[in-house]
């Protein structure tokens, strides 16, 4: 989940920045949309679009996503069994408990906004390099390069503190050390395991800030970069084609009288 899938797809050539921006815009938007149809519609475009544009396959998105179904659907019972108001068209009846047509629309357009959510997401990490998105932010957006190498080198860390993780955890057995299941047994493996994986965190740090200065990175603006993020043409039209994607749904689900607007549920 939330790991980049390495391909050549249309997507994957695309520009971080704006994949980014129109990715994030359609979410925003989807916000303004309280009905079930809008995000149902969605979620299927953009599992058409990672199998299609994006060549990421239809299983790896729906692994992802499965974490974000048990959460769409608390939120669905959560409607459904305390509904707001308790009245209205009765859905059905489970013995004592009565379903209202109303929490079921409202549980099922907050659970599909959910997973439409996740979709996004899913798209964009699985078809974004992180090593050019860094670069594209600092080169289109003007991210300063302290700020972005530092999040560049600290990601590549990530590798190397599971492999230290797993050695840690493999000498401690070795040792004799068990693993109590108490919470004091577990705070005393945080223990054990955090220390040294701090210490080395550090040493690592250190290294790099040492590294850095010796090859005469200052940090600033005004740099040379060993790879160029390109804005081409296309990279336009995919970005306007995702940022339009959510408002031509809901002028659809407008046109054929399905759309449901923000009525002040939140606060009334």
């Amino acid at each position: 989940m939330f790991s980049y899938y390495e391909g050549q797809s249309v997507l994957h050539r695309m520009n971080p920045v704006l994949k980014l921006a129109g990715t994030g815009l359609s979410m925003i938007i989807l916000t303004f949309s309280f009905d079930p149809f809008v995000p149902l519609a969605l979620l299927v475009i953009i599992l058409l679009v990672s199998l299609t544009l994006g060549k990421v396959p239809l299983a790896a998105m729906a692994k992802g996503l499965m974490p974000f179904m048990i959460l769409a659907f608390g939120f669905f019972m959560m409607q459904v069994a305390f509904p707001r108001d308790a009245g209205g068209d009765i859905a059905f009846r489970i013995s004592r408990l009565i379903i209202y047509q109303e929490s079921v629309v409202r549980g099922s357009a907050l659970g599909l906004r959910v997973l439409a959510y996740a979709a996004y997401a899913l798209l964009f990490v699985a078809t974004t390099d992180p090593t050019a998105l860094l670069l594209s932010l600092m080169q289109q957006t003007r991210l300063s390069p302290k700020y972005g190498y530092s999040i560049l080198a600290a990601y590549r860390f990530f590798p190397l503190y599971q492999s230290e993780f797993t050695s840690l955890k493999e000498a401690h057995q070795v040792r004799g050390f068990s693993e109590k299941r108490s919470l004091k047994g577990k705070f005393e493996k945080l223990r054990r395991y955090a220390i040294p994986l701090l210490a080395q965190a550090i040493r690592k740090a250190e290294r790099v800030a040492v590294a850095m200065e010796a090859r005469g990175f200052t940090g600033e603006y005004d740099r040379t970069y060993y790879k160029i993020i390109e804005v081409r043409p296309i990279d336009w039209v995919l970005a306007i084609g995702l940022t339009s994607l959510v408002p031509l749904l809901i002028f659809v689900m407008h046109y054929f009288g399905l759309l449901l607007v923000w009525d002040g549920s939140l606060f009334f």
